[in-house]
């Protein structure tokens, strides 16, 4: 079994993390315009 390296688990976590927020406060326009911004600037930036 090939054991992943550290950047691909912090993504995998930051994604897992972001998914729960989004369920958390998917009723708060405001929090979810901030969470889409968070996301697109720090996770898909590379």
């Amino acid at each position: 079994m090939e054991i992943p390296n550290y950047q691909e688990l912090k993504r995998e976590a930051y994604l897992m993390a972001i998914e729960k927020l989004e369920e958390e406060y998917s009723k708060d326009e405001q929090i979810l315009k901030r969470i889409k911004v968070y996301k697109n600037r720090h996770l898909f930036r590379n």
